[in-house]
């Protein structure tokens, strides 16, 4: 019986063992996996203010005066105005998600 309790004791205390390992090694891979989460979306972010950027540069005083120049300009520029003022309202909400 002594035999049987020892070596139960020593199977217990090498489950233990590889139980705790084996959390150990979730709660690593669970960091990583927080961090990429985290990269992957400061990166989307980072990318709709980056179009959005670039989106904004793609109000060009050169359509404007070309379109204003043939009697349409007006309902261009402002229809352009409007969408980067959309397209900055969409980047200072994902800031804030990004924030939080």
């Amino acid at each position: 019986k002594v035999d049987a309790d020892v070596d139960m004791e020593e199977f217990i205390r090498k489950a233990t063992e590889q139980d705790r390992k084996k959390i150990q090694e979730q709660t690593v891979e669970i960091k990583r996996l927080n961090e990429k989460i985290q990269e992957l979306s400061g990166g989307a972010s980072d990318a709709a203010e980056k179009e959005t950027k670039r989106s904004s540069k793609k109000d060009p005083h050169d359509e404007e005066t070309t379109e204003a120049e043939s009697g349409g300009g007006t309902k261009v520029v402002k229809k352009l105005r409007a969408q980067v003022a959309e397209l900055e309202e969409r980047v200072e909400v994902l800031q804030e998600d990004k924030e939080r």
